[in-house]
């Protein structure tokens, strides 16, 4: 089955159209990743971080030790720091006026790895 957040992501990446503003891009990026990490979260442990950043997260979710932990949490951990990298990347970028040049193509491998690793674990 696919994830609704995942097609969503996939077509943002994707996407030949003209881009929509850099405000609508960020927040629809926001809405698959967080729609990723709730899915993980309610499957793994019933419940779901309040927002998509390392403080909600580590709230519900605690940060995996390396190597032992399961596959889905560090997925959700990957999600949240290559959200809030995008995020930071974006709102400090000088390429644009209003603060919010997004580098989508510096991320569009990042999204489909993420895509690729939900889709695997979701199964």
């Amino acid at each position: 089955m696919v994830n609704v957040y995942v097609e969503q992501l996939r077509r943002i990446c994707g996407s030949s159209e003209p881009r929509a503003p850099g405000y609508v891009l960020k927040t629809r990026v926001e809405r698959a990743l967080y729609g990723m990490v709730v899915a993980i979260c309610e499957t793994r442990i019933g419940r779901h971080p309040a927002g998509l950043d390392q403080i909600h997260l580590h709230a519900v979710l605690p940060e995996p030790a390396s190597g032992l932990a399961d596959r889905r949490d560090k997925l959700a951990w990957e999600i949240v720091r290559t959200f809030e990298e995008f995020t930071y990347i974006s709102d400090t970028s000088n390429q644009s006026d209003d603060g919010q040049s997004l580098h989508m193509a510096s991320f569009i491998r990042r999204f489909a790895t993420i895509c690729d690793e939900f889709e695997s674990v979701a199964n």
